[in-house]
């Protein structure tokens, strides 16, 4: 793995885990649908 391929998993690891903090209280509004959607993901 490259140093560019490392660095552009962490950035998305990075995006990925701010949403889901982000949208955290959403989900526990709307539940289920947006669990699924963001486990697919």
């Amino acid at each position: 793995m490259t140093d560019e391929v490392a660095f552009i998993f962490g950035l998305m690891a990075q995006i990925s885990g701010r949403l889901k903090s982000r949208y955290r209280g959403i989900r526990q509004r709307y539940g289920h649908t947006l669990k699924v959607g963001f486990e697919r993901v």
